[in-house]
């Protein structure tokens, strides 16, 4: 059985309380603690607290918005799976990306990717290795400021982003189908290609 963090312990506490006072059994929080404690395999609550507390907290979480680079292409996304495996540190990470991404270098041949899985450390570079030593993933989050991705990044995984908005005007234009607005989508487009 994994540990989970301290918060989500108390928790659990707090509802095992719930529960048997439902049932017609009272119980101080402080028991339900210990119980809970003894159930993960621990003495007493200070032992499981403390070995729960040693356990970082992880940096991505699902629904985050994250940007980086999967086999050497730029992409943002969002994050849709996540779990802990074991003890290890590392991280099971399903990204759905806003774009497909291709995965392959080669000019005459294309393999898209929507959505791919990795395990990846804390730092959010993936375990598995291209040919060249490189990551297959590198995840960064992205600071949000409304509701677009801004990342923090270098300038390609900026490109990304500003690509990911164009399509969005792009879209907003088609479904207004206003003359005023192409002038407005071609200064976004320009801007875009300037950074």
């Amino acid at each position: 059985m994994t540990l989970p963090g301290v918060a989500e312990l108390k928790a659990q506490a707090r509802r095992l309380r719930a529960a048997l006072a439902a049932s017609g059994q009272t119980l101080s929080h402080s028991q339900s603690l210990e119980l809970l404690s003894a159930q993960y395999g621990f003495r007493d609550w200070n032992t499981a607290c403390a070995a729960a507390s040693s356990i970082p907290a992880p940096s991505f979480a699902v629904g985050s918005r994250v940007c980086g680079h999967y086999m050497q292409k730029t992409f943002a996304g969002e994050i849709i799976g996540l779990s802990k495996l074991g003890r290890s540190g590392h991280i099971r990470v399903t990204v759905q990306f806003d774009q497909p991404v291709d995965v392959v270098s080669f000019d005459s041949f294309s393999a898209h990717r929507s959505r791919v899985t990795s395990v990846i450390r804390e730092d959010g570079l993936s375990v598995s290795k291209t040919s060249n030593g490189e990551p297959h993933l590198k995840n960064e989050t992205c600071r949000l400021n409304s509701s677009a991705a801004v990342p923090s990044g270098s300038a390609d995984v900026q490109s990304a982003v500003i690509a990911h908005l164009l399509i969005r005007t792009e879209r907003l234009h088609d479904f207004m189908n206003c003359k005023e607005s192409r002038g407005i989508l071609e200064a976004v487009r320009l801007s875009g290609r300037a950074a």
